[in-house]
């Protein structure tokens, strides 16, 4: 084992978007391809998280007696907003105050060692990267989404020294636009987390195609687009089937039903991340209809189950779904009528569903599989 570590900095992994398995992914990732020491830092986390995580992980605990550094006022305003959920505010308190956390990165690192950031670059990301610059460690950040305009003053600051993951070209654009200083690299997404039960998954595909969403409900995946699409559509040799639950779940059923389109689409509810490959197996055609995404691993996910992606262009998507060949992506993000007309292309021409997924799983395979983007993530941080 090598003398130099990674810490690996990630206030919160309890929850199983596509960020907490990317990190979880990573964290693996290190720990089996590289001779470093992989320490992570997590103010938030469950017994879930840390179960699909490797066992030579060490994991950093902070001290109790912080909790004497965070009282105040504005401290128990939180813990109450919070309904008492006490490492939500720790969590919450030190990304407003993250000098609290110099201590435990002077004990757990030291010179030349990395500190790895893979989060929204709020405050805490922009202490941490001074941090790394003054004591002579080495700052590495993962843009995890879309840059976005609010965390300007974050790009603007990087440095040569700064080494920044990036898995899209439009990060890469829109980053360097704004300063072209820091030392880019570039990575891959893959599937972190039961990888072969997606590779394995059999799709039996029906007469009827089946157009399907795994997504938190919420504004920014847009599946209001996708309701208003199926509603142009006068054809009965299809369904919508929507996975997932969210603060929109209210209004899209009430769409649904304003317009009777109960018998096209299907809400499904939540499903578990670790039975989430099960979805895949009532879908032929994946639709990703956001305003907004790092990725996203759905997408991947898509493509290794073997079917074809309707989807708007964000993220890493242009790089991933090629016109035509494992599937679509929209030329404006919010145009029913397109995305209606990509739809009715698999409607008429099943035979396209099959041809086009095969394309997709094969650029998986080749492109995205864990034992490519796995090496490929260590190489480049390294």
């Amino acid at each position: 084992m090598s003398n130099r570590s990674i810490l690996i900095i990630v206030p919160k992994l309890t929850d199983y978007g596509g960020l907490e398995l990317e990190n979880i992914g990573f964290i693996n990732a290190l720990v089996e391809k590289s001779d470093l020491k992989v320490k992570v830092l997590s103010i938030e986390i469950n017994k879930e998280s840390k179960a699909l995580i490797n066992n030579n992980t060490e994991f950093v605990k902070l001290k109790n007696s912080i909790v004497f550094k965070c009282l105040s006022v504005w401290f128990f305003k939180v813990l109450i907003k919070s309904k008492f959920n006490f490492k939500k505010t720790i969590r919450t308190y030190l990304s407003r105050y993250p000098q609290l956390l110099d201590p435990y990165l002077f004990r757990e690192t030291k010179v030349d060692d990395i500190i790895f950031c893979s989060l929204h670059p709020q405050k805490i990301v922009r202490h941490i990267q001074q941090f790394c610059n003054e004591y002579k460690r080495q700052f590495v950040f993962h843009q995890i989404s879309e840059p976005h305009q609010k965390y300007s003053s974050f790009y603007q600051s990087l440095t040569k020294k700064d080494v920044v993951l990036i898995s899209s070209d439009n990060k890469l654009k829109e980053i360097s636009r704004q300063n072209n200083n820091p030392n880019f690299r570039t990575i891959k997404q893959w599937i972190y987390t039961n990888e072969n039960e997606f590779l394995n998954l059999n799709i039996n595909s029906e007469q009827q195609v089946k157009f399907g969403v795994i997504s938190r409900l919420d504004k920014e995946k847009n599946i209001q687009l996708l309701l208003q699409a199926t509603k142009l559509l006068d054809n009965d040799n299809f369904k919508v089937i929507i996975y997932g639950n969210g603060n929109e779940a209210k209004s899209l059923k009430s769409y649904t039903s304003k317009h009777k389109l109960d018998d096209k689409i299907i809400f499904k509810g939540s499903i578990h991340y670790n039975n989430r490959f099960k979805a895949y197996q009532n879908i032929d055609v994946f639709v990703c209809t956001s305003i907004s995404e790092g990725g996203p691993i759905t997408v991947l996910e898509a493509m290794a189950t073997g079917m074809p992606v309707i989807s708007t262009n964000v993220g890493d998507v242009p790089n991933r779904v090629i016109n035509d060949h494992n599937g679509f992506v929209l030329n404006d993000n919010d145009d029913d009528k397109e995305l209606s007309q990509l739809m009715l292309k698999y409607i008429n021409k099943p035979k396209l569903v099959d041809s086009h997924g095969k394309n997709g799983r094969n650029r998986y395979l080749n492109e995205y599989h864990s034992k490519v983007s796995k090496d490929l993530f260590v190489s480049v941080l390294l």
